[in-house]
C-alpha cells in the first residue's frame, strides 16, 4: 500500500491516540512532582518564586524518568480504550 506523504500519522494507531494520552500524562505527573517542593517552600516562607531552587540534576531525574515510566504503563493497562480507540480510529480494526 502506498501512503501519501504526510499521511502516515492518520494510519498509526499509537500516533492517534496513545501518544497523545502518554504525553498528557507524563506532563501532568511531571507538573505536580515539580509543584510539591515549590509549593512546600513558598508555604515555608519563601517570598520570591525565584528563591526556590529543585534538584533537576541527572542523578534525580533518571529514577524519577524510570518511576514515571512505569507509572505510564500502569495507566495505559488500566484505560485499554485509549489503545482501542487509536485501531479504531485508524480504521484498521472494528475492535
Amino acid at each position: 500500500i502506498t501512503v501519501p506523504q504526510n499521511c502516515t500519522d492518520l494510519l498509526k494507531p499509537i500516533d492517534l491516540r496513545v501518544k497523545k494520552s502518554a504525553k498528557s500524562f507524563l506532563k501532568n505527573e511531571f507538573e505536580n512532582w515539580y509543584a510539591t517542593p515549590v509549593c512546600g517552600k513558598l508555604k515555608n516562607g519563601l517570598a520570591d518564586i525565584k528563591e526556590v531552587k529543585v534538584d533537576l540534576s541527572q542523578s534525580r531525574m533518571k529514577p524519577l524518568g524510570a518511576k514515571l515510566i512505569v507509572k505510564l504503563y500502569n495507566y495505559l493497562r488500566s484505560k485499554p480504550d485509549i489503545i482501542k480507540n487509536g485501531f479504531k480510529e485508524a480504521r484498521i480494526s472494528s475492535i
